[in-house]
């Protein structure tokens, strides 16, 4: 099992644990199959993560961000991390917008332009 992001789900995944609301309202139960319609629930209400069944943690295509040379891709957490410092990192949200400023991050410095996505 492993947490993937929304934006990665596809039709026919089953989760492997309930999902709730940041309110903690049940959006979708443990052992559903996942289709169109709850992607997009799920994005409405703004979860950006959820466990699946049968998948591993290294069978998730990874982010280039994933893929860099790890001395660029500490500068950049480093950089990011003062920036955001006095932000809750724990929180969804702001771990979501980590993750995208980091991939942009990286992006700029490897002379790849900025991903708006």
């Amino acid at each position: 099992m492993a947490k993937i992001l929304v934006d990665k789900l596809n039709p026919g995944m089953i989760l492997n644990s309930d999902v709730n609301d940041i309110t903690g309202r049940l959006l979708l139960k443990g052992g559903r199959e996942i289709n169109e319609i709850n992607i997009k629930t799920l994005k409405a209400w703004g979860v950006i993560e959820v466990d699946i069944q049968g998948i591993a943690e290294e069978e998730i295509i990874a982010d280039d961000i994933f893929n860099t040379d790890s001395n660029l891709r500490n500068e950049a957490e480093k950089e990011l991390g003062e920036l955001l410092s006095l932000n809750d990192l724990a929180s969804p949200v702001v771990k979501e917008l980590f993750r995208l400023c980091l991939r942009n991050k990286i992006r700029m410095m490897t002379g790849r332009g900025c991903d708006a996505r």
